[in-house]
């Protein structure tokens, strides 16, 4: 068992020096950590950022072959034959995304419309958030009965369920546009003066969800193919996004403009695309080549596009909707993958 060996009184008390430690360091730092890690403006392309770019790819570069050296990662599709939710999820999350650079290409007016509040754009990534919740809770209810699976399954379903809800429940603010009441006073602080508790400190909640994604989406299952036997648990191989989903959670680490600046946005982007590159050049598979060879392509391509036409954005934060479209899309389709292998698994028995 995993977490067994790890959660004791040593694992609790470093957790809480820690925590304390950071927020100490935090406190003291503070304006060198907002300039640095969530800095947002336009984009800065003169030499002294350009040359701190350079280091953030280096050092990236650097940190994932140490991590890769001599280690072959797994194939993208981990089945013999790839199932539907593999292929079809991949392609029409990448069509999606060059049919949204396409929109911010040639109609800006449609690109910055379908990016404003209550929009498509936002609608969609609060379905995704509340489909997600639905599918872990109706796992939780019902299928872990099925199953007769373990209580730490349970409670990691029902955590990832209230997790999904307040996150997509935060981002319409609780109906209050819907129901139309007054924000009481105690959220008279908040930037928006909306009733939810992320605009307190947005930039900060941004990054945090952002980066936060980013290892649980593509970090974590990157890992898993390097090191499988660190995964080698049946809580771990549910519960662990498999490797396709990276395709599509790294479609939101391109989705960049006004946060381009910070050291967390530039680094999860590079990290993405060398990432993508292993499993290109290391998978056995000719579809998985083929796919994830084109879309570092298209990443590049509109990263690049996306910085470099600031005469597009009405607001200047219109990509970030488009961010939070993409990784709601890929926490749905994580929820449909362990529904589907969870119902296969119904059956067999």
């Amino acid at each position: 068992m995993l977490f067994p060996k790890f959660i004791n009184t040593k694992f609790f008390l470093f957790l809480f020096i820690s925590i304390s430690s950071a927020f100490i360091l935090f406190e003291k730092y503070k304006p060198l950590i907002y300039t640095n890690f969530f800095e947002e403006g336009l984009p800065n392309f003169s030499n002294d950022y350009l040359l701190r770019t350079f280091f953030i790819l280096l050092t990236t570069f650097i940190v994932l072959i140490g991590f890769i050296y001599k280690k072959q990662p797994e194939s993208l599709f981990l089945n013999k034959k790839i199932t539907k939710i593999e292929k079809y999820g991949t392609l029409f999350a990448i069509s999606l995304s060059i049919l949204f650079l396409l929109i911010f290409l040639f109609n800006t007016s449609l690109f910055n419309q379908l990016s404003l509040e209550d929009s498509l754009i936002e609608s969609c990534s609060v379905f995704f958030l509340l489909a997600s919740s639905f599918v872990f809770a109706y796992l939780a209810i019902k299928k872990s009965f099925a199953l007769k699976l373990s209580k730490k399954i349970k409670w990691s379903f029902f955590l990832l369920s209230i997790g999904f809800f307040v996150i997509g429940m935060e981002e319409i603010s609780w109906f209050q546009r819907v129901f139309d009441f007054e924000t009481p006073a105690t959220f008279s602080d908040n930037i928006q003066n909306e009733f939810n508790l992320h605009n307190f400190e947005t930039d900060i909640v941004e990054h945090i969800y952002y980066f936060g994604a980013f290892v649980f989406l593509v970090v974590t299952p990157f890992i898993a193919t390097i090191k499988p036997k660190l995964f080698n648990t049946n809580y771990l191989k549910l519960l662990t996004p498999r490797p396709y989903i990276i395709v599509i959670a790294s479609i939101a680490s391109s989705y960049n403009f006004e946060m381009w600046n910070s050291i967390i946005t530039q680094t999860t982007f590079f990290l993405a695309v060398m990432i993508l590159f292993a499993l290109a050049y290391f998978s056995k598979k000719r579809v998985a080549k083929i796919i994830i060879s084109f879309y570092i392509i298209v990443l590049i391509i509109q990263q690049v596009l996306f910085l470099n036409n600031p005469l597009n954005y009405d607001r200047g934060w219109e990509i970030t909707e488009y961010k939070e479209f993409f990784i709601p899309l890929a926490f749905f389709v994580f929820s449909l993958d362990v529904f589907f292998r969870i119902s296969k698994k119904v059956k067999t028995d």
